[in-house]
């Protein structure tokens, strides 16, 4: 199902220690990477001092890109996968 804007997915980020919530919504998943980055450059404008230190997401080819990767390894963001098969 689309949204009004056209949107088909959506992407959730929790910080685990406001337990605030952003969700970003997608045309498609290719754009989980931009969205992640738009997340980063907000959460740096309002916590100077805290910065994110742990992506976890589940086993998604969206978070599988070399770019991803080294994106995560320069800003020294540890990307956690979680178990194959569960929800």
């Amino acid at each position: 199902m689309l949204t009004r804007g056209g949107k088909m997915y959506f992407i959730t980020f929790v910080d685990d220690c406001s337990r605030f919530l952003y969700v970003y919504l997608m045309i498609s998943k290719n754009e989980a990477f931009t969205m992640f980055k738009k997340y980063k450059a907000k959460i740096a404008k309002k916590k100077i001092e805290n910065k994110i230190k742990v992506l976890r997401s589940d086993r998604g080819e969206e978070y599988f890109l070399n770019e991803f990767f080294s994106f995560c390894e320069e800003h020294s963001i540890i990307h956690q996968v979680s178990a194959p098969y569960t929800p």
